[in-house]
């Protein structure tokens, strides 16, 4: 199937072999088995932000800020269980017992093009989330986990020579199956939706299983929500970047002109949205939305990357400082619309983490 944005969609089934990868993405696991917990140990409390922060090596690290009133903002250290070397854009399981995380090893910094998705638990070592790498696709983004725990979507390129590099900058949204060792299984369950002409920002789960993902630089940008083998349905209509599904309502935060929107992805659904905040619709799909930024005049920086806490009441998001290319960290409380910083230090770099993707 295809449509205006160049879509493709399709159940796939793809031959997979061990390749060279140069992209990693780890897991850890609640019970330090390798499999499915079933202690309940989560990796990090509900009341913690991961963040990325540089350590005196240059690597990126993934640290735990807390929310908790009696600690608040305290910087409680590296998560523990991340293997060495750099860690970056940090995604937990809705049951909070494995964190998906992208690795690299020491002295690679930055560059994300050489992570490897990896997951860890709260008494695991770290591991490949790809058992086994798919052949054709190159997957080096933070994995989205389904509210059913069966399945990891994932932002992957096209690899057809299988050198570990991107063919172009057209990535895929493809779904992959759980296997009972809680990692991605050896072949794709399908491709979700793939645009030839459009750049896909972040995706995440919505609460009953949904996709959605950001689609940037193509005729019909937007934010798109759909389930696998049907067309999404687009949800907005800008550049709008960042989206991530609240793990609690039918709600969507993401970017826009610097500010920090939410859209109802339900007619019926309340949108929260107090005064100052300012409501609007979306000129193209009539989409509720809250600009939740826009009116403040002590946040003149740009927002990026925001996060839900776990029962969906609050975000948090970087404010950007350009001049040094770091940010502090925000918290925004959706029923009284206040934003309160969380540090006052510029010093995170990259994508935040709290509650589910």
């Amino acid at each position: 199937m295809s449509g205006p944005l160049g879509w493709t969609l399709a159940a796939v089934a793809v031959v997979v072999v061990l390749a060279v990868a140069v992209a990693v993405v780890f897991v850890v696991r609640g019970d330090g088995s390798g499999s499915a917990s079933s202690s309940g140990s989560r990796v990090v409390d509900e009341d913690v932000v991961l963040v990325v922060v540089s350590e005196d090596d240059g690597d990126p690290v993934l640290h735990q800020l807390s929310t908790d009133p009696d600690s608040f903002g305290e910087d409680l250290g590296p998560v523990p269980g991340p293997s060495s070397g750099s860690q970056l854009l940090p995604s937990l399981s809705r049951d909070g017992e494995v964190l998906g995380y992208l690795g690299a090893p020491p002295g690679s910094g930055f560059d994300r093009k050489v992570g490897t998705p990896m997951s860890v638990t709260a008494d695991g070592d770290p591991v490949t989330l790809f058992a086994t790498p798919p052949e054709g696709l190159h997957c080096h983004a933070r994995p989205a986990w389904s509210p059913d725990g069966k399945q990891v979507a994932m932002l992957c390129f096209d690899d057809l020579d299988g050198d570990g590099e991107d063919d172009n900058d057209h990535p895929g949204v493809y779904l992959f199956p759980l296997d009972d060792d809680g990692r991605v299984g050896s072949v794709p369950a399908g491709l979700w939706a793939k645009s030839t002409e459009s750049k896909i920002g972040g995706i995440s789960f919505t609460t009953d299983g949904e996709v959605a993902a950001g689609y940037a630089e193509g005729s019909a940008p937007g934010i798109y929500v759909g389930k696998l083998g049907i067309r999404p349905a687009q949800v907005t209509s800008g550049e709008d970047e960042d989206p991530v599904a609240s793990p609690t309502d039918s709600l969507i935060a993401f970017v826009r002109d610097g500010d920090l929107y939410v859209a109802a992805t339900d007619d019926a659904a309340p949108l929260p949205c107090p005064k100052p905040r300012v409501a609007s619709t979306d000129e193209t799909t009539g989409t509720r939305l809250c600009d939740l930024t826009g009116t403040t005049t002590d946040l003149d920086a740009p927002a990026a990357s925001p996060t839900w806490s776990w029962d969906g009441k609050t975000i948090a998001y970087r404010v950007e400082d350009p001049a040094t290319d770091t940010s502090t960290v925000w918290l925004i409380k959706l029923a009284s619309g206040i934003a309160v910083p969380l540090t006052t230090e510029p010093q995170v770099l990259g994508g935040l983490g709290w509650g589910p993707r």
